[in-house]
């Protein structure tokens, strides 16, 4: 099942920049949301999902050592965040998906509660 891109945004202050996008993957909804500061402790990736609550579940990062020096500083006033951006949003999309549907749409995981040790 491929993912489906449903919503992005990017936003940016003199400090930093973010680019966020929210998928549909099968029967969950995903965000990446990633973050360059100026400094590479203070910046992060993470992709979460949406629990059945309607609260955002922390499901995995992506090191910032990854990619922040690849990445434009956050006072350079050309830079697009989505372009900036783009490539770990998409590595943590992949990741998700591995995650959520390890063999597929249609996986079918044992199910192990009623077995004896």
């Amino acid at each position: 099942m491929p993912i489906h891109i449903v919503d992005s945004a990017t936003y940016r202050t003199p400090n930093y920049y973010e680019f966020t996008e929210t998928a549909h993957l099968d029967r969950y909804i995903i965000r990446a949301r990633v973050r360059r500061d100026f400094y590479q402790q203070q910046s992060f990736a993470r992709a979460h999902v949406l629990a059945d609550d309607m609260t955002w579940t922390h499901l995995i990062d992506e090191d910032p050592h990854d990619w922040h020096p690849g990445t434009a500083p956050p006072r350079d006033t050309k830079l697009r965040p989505e372009y900036e951006l783009a490539a770990p949003a998409y590595r943590l999309l992949q990741r998700a998906e591995q995650i959520l549907l390890p063999c597929g749409p249609t996986c079918q995981i044992p199910d192990t509660t009623n077995e004896m040790c």
